[in-house]
């Protein structure tokens, strides 16, 4: 297909363009990074030997589409690092370019493709350096769903503080938590000594307009208890869960059962 319509005279430049990422797109499912980012670099060389107006034999220049899959195509094959220093590298020409548009940015929905990605590695550092980035960019901004995920990958890397700081840093730019970010927020508390913490932030959930507690929420908070041997606060909130019609479902129950065992309340 790049054969093709490597040649295409003007005005085929949009089926160009549609060609081109398909390809990269196919590409990103097969996990052929090498690939992906090889077509990248020519498309990339290309784009410095010409201007703009000039766009109309061999490769096309590269959008937010092209990123996107190219991207795409490091993380399904695992290459989360050479991910994160594409974007850099993309970000980083982008300041020295003048006259940029908006078809050549690393959109909201790339980044958050990234920081997935580095969540389920709980590469935290990773997670608020992409936040960084994002903030910086003049035409995006986080939203809930980027602090949220950041959020997540410091609370499961155990990072207690840098989650917190995360929160606060939503906090200040006006962007409302969700149920979301309050049992990403406590999924770092259960198990450790700091347990009660969990409680606290169910809490602040409750108290919190528009956010309403989930199973995971209370299943969470009921996981503390175990921690704490706290067997009436976990029983509360199992009824508090039967009250609510969530569940509660095996995961919930086990939970309870944990902390009856270690409170010594086997029946």
């Amino acid at each position: 297909l790049i054969k093709q319509h490597a040649n295409q005279q003007r005005g085929a430049n949009q089926l160009r363009d549609y060609v081109y990422n398909t390809v990269l797109s196919y590409m990103a499912k097969d996990r052929r990074w090498k690939e992906a980012l090889q077509l990248l670099r020519s498309m990339q060389d290309h784009q410095q030997q010409q201007q703009p107006k000039d766009q109309t034999v061999g490769h096309p220049f590269p959008n937010s589409g092209t990123y996107h899959n190219v991207i795409q195509a490091c993380i399904n094959a695992g290459q989360t690092e050479q991910a994160i220093q594409t974007m850099l590298a993309v970000v980083e020409q982008r300041k020295k370019k003048k006259n940029n548009n908006n078809n050549d940015i690393i959109t909201l929905a790339t980044f958050q493709v990234l920081l997935s990605a580095v969540s389920k590695r709980k590469n935290w550092r990773r997670a608020l350096q992409i936040l960084d980035v994002m903030i910086d960019q003049e035409d995006l901004q986080p939203n809930e769903r980027t602090y949220n995920a950041v959020i997540s990958a410091c609370a499961r890397a155990g990072e207690n503080g840098a989650a917190r700081n995360v929160y606060a840093r939503m906090r200040r730019a006006n962007i409302k938590p969700t149920v979301v970010t309050f049992n990403s927020l406590m999924a770092a508390y259960p198990g450790t000594p700091r347990w009660r913490e969990t409680l606290t932030l169910l809490g602040e959930c409750n108290r919190e307009p528009g956010v309403e507690p989930n199973l995971i929420t209370y299943t969470t908070a009921i996981r503390a208890c175990a921690t704490g041997k706290k067997i009436s606060t976990a029983l509360t909130l199992l009824d508090v869960i039967k009250e609510k019609n969530l569940g509660p479902d095996v995961i919930c129950y086990t939970a309870v059962m944990d902390a009856c065992s270690k409170g010594n309340n086997w029946r």
